[in-house]
């Protein structure tokens, strides 16, 4: 037994045995919801009123089709949703309409062999996402609306009605039902007629309860109507007043701004052109419109202030400066004046000190000095001079530096570093200074530019506007700050314009006076310091007499040389 056991081939009761069939899993079938609409004929385009389509049995519906579904299926489906698609002949087709909104045209779907499948609806529609319409071929459907007995609202739930409760007529006896109703209006000649409570004329006594219910919406709807009526003239009668004080503020400001030297404009000058404006682009002393060093100073770059059409501002104030005797823009480089006159970028003369990078000009400072001596050559510059100079260069999209095109790469490198950035600023300046009718000047008399935009060094920093610009500490804080309030009052009144500048250069960072310049009087042993970045001058408090603040602030003043004076 063990042996037959150990072998059981060769004893005859060894035989194959059977494999076990492995059943496979039943498949769980699953369902997708799709929108269909049903169309009443052959249409190339959605439908503009879903509304009327809904009312005939027709329109958009939400159907459950499973996703293995073949087209008798999907035909059976769309059947039971539509009653109105079991008598229809000439056959009908599936689309579906493009992306967007509005009048879009519809496509035909694909079909396979077997008709319309499961898988391509749900392909077509994005998983149910896309509306699909069905489209009969040859055949309009009607577009009457359903009567309460169609075969649409049987599965409705139905609620009687409080106020009119009509027996309900089977599908049967509809035909009889009509006949005796006929009957009954031929034989009643005689109508109730009753008069509205609302509007006064004559009713049925059937048909009022509905008219009454409808008069009494349309009268409320009136009502409502008058008062936005009058509302609306309300409205209207204020819009006009305000646009009667808008003309006579306008009329004010043009007579104002007709006055030479005039209070207003000279505070837009000071406040708004010169010193810049209040807006939030990353820094705490507002943007500049200008920037650069004395008489070098560029049209600024930021693509917020051009963007706003603030250069078309400043050209027309400086427009108006000009031809109402205000004060003018100083400092500009000749370069752009020579571009404001009438000139182009490529022939105007640019100097190493119009470009405002210092990177920039610290790179092409020692090819400009190159150029400018007459026996220069490109074998004093170092080999990381060139190197910048050629890394400069291939970023501008120019040929690197040889010694026959040193003078035209110069040249080249001056006007993208200088005009690259600033060309749409400089046309809307133009723009400006046209409304005013200056720019005809400029271009018929280029000599008068520099009547227009004077030098720095014929502009004045006056003691009134920097004693304007500060202030001043509380009176109450003490006899000290009152002290050295009048010592600098007095240092301010009697210095030198030179010295007037500095001081402004010590407060501010630049020599030109700015709103909201803080004076701090401390209670310290050290020199004056001052917060450029915040405006705000901090003097001490031990100075006795005049002679020892004069002579200890101008000390610091002679520091503006070296420290931050130059940033």
């Amino acid at each position: 037994m063990a042996l037959q056991r150990n072998v059981p081939a060769a004893f005859g009761c060894g035989g194959k045995r059977k494999r076990k069939t492995v059943q496979p899993p039943p498949t769980s079938v699953k369902y997708m919801e799709l929108q269909v609409c049903l169309l009443e004929g052959n249409q190339e385009h959605v439908p503009k009123d879903e509304i009327v389509l809904l009312q005939a049995g027709l329109g958009r519906r939400t159907v459950n089709i499973s996703e293995n579904a073949d087209h008798e299926d999907i035909s059976r489906a769309l059947q039971e949703e539509y009653p109105k698609m079991r008598g229809l002949c000439g056959g009908w087709l599936l689309k579906k309409g493009a992306g967007g909104s509005g009048k879009r045209k519809i496509t035909s779907l694909p079909q396979g062999t077997q008709g319309y499948t499961g898988k391509i609806l749900k392909t077509s529609s994005n998983s149910g996402k896309y509306v699909l319409y069905i489209v009969p071929l040859q055949e309009s459907l009607d577009l009457k609306p359903l009567a309460h007995t169609a075969v649409e609202f049987h599965k409705m739930p139905k609620h009687p009605c409080m106020a009119y409760e009509p027996d309900l007529i089977d599908d049967d006896d509809e035909d009889d039902a009509e006949d005796t109703a006929a009957a009954k209006d031929v034989n009643d000649d005689v109508i109730a007629m009753q008069s509205c409570p609302i509007c006064g004329q004559d009713f049925a006594v059937d048909y009022l309860p509905t008219h009454a219910a409808w008069c009494d919406e349309s009268l409320n709807s009136r009502t409502d109507l008058k008062e936005c009526r009058t509302d609306l003239k309300e409205c209207r009668t204020e819009l006009k007043e305000c646009r009667t004080e808008l003309k006579e503020c306008r009329t004010e400001l043009k007579e104002w701004m007709m006055v030479p030297g005039g209070t207003l404009l000279m505070l837009l000058w000071e406040l708004k052109l010169k010193h810049g404006f209040a807006i939030d682009v990353g820094n705490s002393c507002g943007a500049m419109l200008f920037e650069g060093q004395s008489d070098h100073l560029v049209p600024s770059s930021s693509k917020i202030l051009m963007q706003n059409d603030m250069f078309i501002m400043a050209g027309r104030m400086i427009g108006h400066a000009f031809l109402h005797s205000g004060p003018r823009l100083t400092g500009l480089s000749p370069a752009v004046l020579h571009v404001l006159a009438g000139g182009t970028p490529q022939t105007a003369t640019i100097a190493l000190e119009d470009i405002n990078d210092i990177d920039v000009r610290e790179t092409i400072g020692p090819l400009y000095e190159v150029c400018e001596s007459n026996n220069g050559n490109l074998t004093t510059l170092s080999v990381e001079q060139r190197d910048s100079i050629n890394k400069l260069a291939v970023e501008m999209d120019y040929s690197i530096l040889k010694e026959t095109n040193r003078c035209w790469l110069l040249h080249n490198l001056l006007q993208d570093a200088v005009f690259g950035r600033i060309k749409e600023q400089l046309k809307q300046i133009k723009q400006g200074l046209k409304e005013t009718y200056v720019l005809d000047l400029l271009e018929a008399r280029p000599d008068a530019i520099t009547q227009v935009f004077p030098s720095e060094a014929e502009a004045t920093c006056s003691p009134e506007v920097v004693l304007d610009f500060i202030q001043w500490p509380q009176e109450d804080d003490g006899q000290e700050p009152k002290k050295i309030k009048e010592f600098l009052m007095q240092f301010i009144s009697t210095v030198s314009q030179d010295k007037l500048k500095q001081l402004v250069k010590f407060w501010v960072g630049w020599e030109i006076p700015m709103t909201e310049m803080k004076l701090e009087v401390v209670d310290s042993n050290h020199y004056p310091r001052a917060s450029t970045c915040f405006r705000t001058l901090r003097l001490p408090s031990h100075y006795q007499t005049y002679d020892d603040f004069r002579q200890s602030l101008e000390m610091c003043l002679g520091t503006i040389e070296f420290g931050f004076g130059l940033i």
